[in-house]
């Protein structure tokens, strides 16, 4: 046992995986130390406690004993779009036989819609995608003849 000098002690020239520790041409190995003289000297910084985390089945949950509000997480992302009120619109067309024939044509007549009446900017592939099904049924259903 060797007591190593405390200007050898630099956390970078420390391997902690394999316990040795280096300093110029020397190698100190199989390092050991006591850690509460070394806690002593490091202290580890306290953490505030947000409260005790309870295991239920396969979920977790913070129970706070401080009497705060949890903070809730902020969503990511774009803000849902008022696809109910597109829906509605659709449908009500669809009701007096109004959709245009033409798929391209209502996408456009949605994208107005959408600027005008919401003010919101939505994208053609995401309008076609909410039509496909009104198309399928309403559209092209309509032009298919069981007899022929």
């Amino acid at each position: 046992m060797e007591t190593i000098p405390s200007d050898h002690w630099v956390a970078s020239k420390l391997d902690w995986d394999n316990c040795i520790l280096y300093h110029n041409d020397l190698a100190y190995c199989w390092v050991n130390f006591d850690v509460s003289d070394m806690l002593v000297k490091y202290v580890i910084p306290e953490r505030p406690s947000a409260g005790t985390v309870i295991q239920v089945g396969d979920l977790f949950i913070l129970d706070q004993t401080d009497g705060t509000k949890p903070t809730t997480s902020t969503r990511r992302g774009r803000p849902a779009l008022p696809w109910d009120q597109f829906h509605l619109e659709v449908a009500a067309l669809a009701k007096v036989n109004a959709l245009p024939r033409k798929k391209e044509a209502a996408i456009q007549h949605f994208e107005d819609w959408f600027r005008e009446k919401l003010g919101l900017r939505v994208g053609r592939s995401s309008i076609g995608q909410k039509l496909t099904p009104y198309y399928d049924r309403f559209v092209r259903g309509q032009t298919t003849n069981p007899s022929e």
